[in-house]
């Protein structure tokens, strides 16, 4: 992690506008060591740098922001959750929370900030809830809609693709078929369901283009379902 920090602190365009970023580099340096220190702080002050490389509007600081994102949720010293007593300190709330303001970004960074949604998702060794699924579709979702760039919206509609796969073919992944941990799963796949059609069916896509991308999210969800999901009776409920 103190390689890609160091990148950032020794960057020329460290020193150039960019407010405190030097500042940033010098509390994220040399965590992996701090054993006084809990985890979701030590993540805490690496994340605040790379949010503010990314969001700092110089595009070679902004790539290795997005590389120091990539790395963190590799790194299993800083994206375990295991001293992570409030649901604000894990792991996946951080992250999204620190990409935020995705929407507001350069298109260049934003087909790169959502594969970090990806990772997130996708990573089996990050605690995720269906509340960490909701927000990171949300965050998506907005910066499809305030996106006029055909590559940022394509790009947007593969991440959102690829994160439900993932989420949904990891929960299945441990599970014996028809046993009590499946008929969780089927609970937690029936209330992502509901909520996508929700989606759907309030009007939150306010245009053919954004109905295009909730009608992908629900496409992306059901294709994954194991057949005898289809039988369980509270996602029937959900369409009488």
């Amino acid at each position: 992690m103190d390689a890609i920090i160091g990148k950032l602190s020794i960057h020329p365009d460290a020193n150039k506008g960019v407010s405190n970023l030097l500042e940033l580099c010098t509390l994220a340096k040399g965590l992996r060591e701090r054993d006084d220190m809990p985890g979701f702080e030590k993540r805490k002050r690496c994340l605040t740098l790379f949010e503010a490389a990314v969001g700092s509007g110089k595009p070679k600081l902004a790539h290795i922001g997005i590389e120091g994102f990539q790395l963190l949720l590799r790194d299993s010293v800083f994206n375990s959750d295991s001293d992570s007593s409030k649901d604000e300190q894990r792991t996946a709330v951080q992250t999204l929370s620190h990409l935020s303001a995705l929407p507001t970004w350069d298109k260049t960074i934003q087909c790169q900030a959502v594969t970090v949604i990806v990772q997130l998702i996708s990573n089996t060794e990050v605690k995720l809830l269906l509340s960490d699924l909701y927000a990171a579709i949300q965050l998506c979702a907005n910066t499809y809609k305030t996106s006029d760039d055909q590559s940022v919206k394509l790009a947007v509609r593969a991440a959102l693709t690829q994160l439900l796969n993932s989420f949904c073919i990891n929960r299945y992944s441990n599970v014996a078929p028809e046993s009590q941990d499946e008929i969780v799963v089927f609970m937690d796949m029936t209330a992502l369901i509901k909520e996508l059609l929700t989606r759907i069916d309030s009007g939150q896509q306010s245009s053919a283009d954004e109905l295009q991308l909730g009608l992908d999210a629900l496409y992306s969800t059901v294709s994954v379902q194991p057949p005898h999901f289809y039988k369980h009776q509270p996602l029937l409920n959900v369409f009488t």
